[in-house]
C-alpha cells in the first residue's frame, strides 16, 4: 500500500502531505475547491433566505449555527468549518425554509425529516 507520502508532497509528519490536494489513483481530490463549494452553498442559502425575510445576518447565524459571526466568518481567510456544522446549518434552512421562496439552485436540499408524533 502507497501512503500519500510517496507521492513526495512536503511533509508534515512524513505520513501525510502539508498541501490540501492528493492524489489517489487517478483521481485527483482537493479539499479547498469542495470547502469553497459548500462556503458558496451556505451563501447562496443565506442571500435567498434573506431576500425573502426581514432579517439580519447576524440573526440567521445565531439560529442557524448558533454562531451570530458565522457568516461573517465564512469570508475571512483562513477560516474553516466542520461538514457537521454545515449539514446542521443546511438543515436548518431547509427546515425553515420559507414556503413561497425557490430553494437555491445548485445546492443539494436535505430530506425533510418526517413529523415525530
Amino acid at each position: 500500500m502507497t501512503e500519500l507520502s510517496d507521492f513526495g508532497f512536503p511533509k508534515a509528519n512524513g505520513m501525510f502531505p502539508t498541501i490540501l490536494t492528493s492524489r489517489i489513483g487517478f483521481f485527483r481530490l482537493s479539499v479547498d475547491s469542495m470547502e469553497e463549494e459548500l462556503r458558496q452553498n451556505l451563501n447562496r442559502c443565506l442571500a435567498a433566505f434573506m431576500a425573502q425575510r426581514d432579517i439580519g445576518v447576524a440573526t440567521v447565524g445565531r439560529l442557524a449555527a448558533g454562531d451570530w459571526r458565522f457568516f461573517d466568518r465564512l469570508g475571512e481567510a483562513g477560516k474553516t468549518f466542520t461538514a457537521r456544522k454545515y449539514d446542521e446549518v443546511i438543515d436548518w434552512f431547509s427546515e425553515n425554509w420559507p414556503a413561497n421562496a425557490v430553494w437555491p439552485e445548485g445546492v443539494s436540499r436535505p430530506k425533510q425529516k418526517a413529523p415525530t408524533s
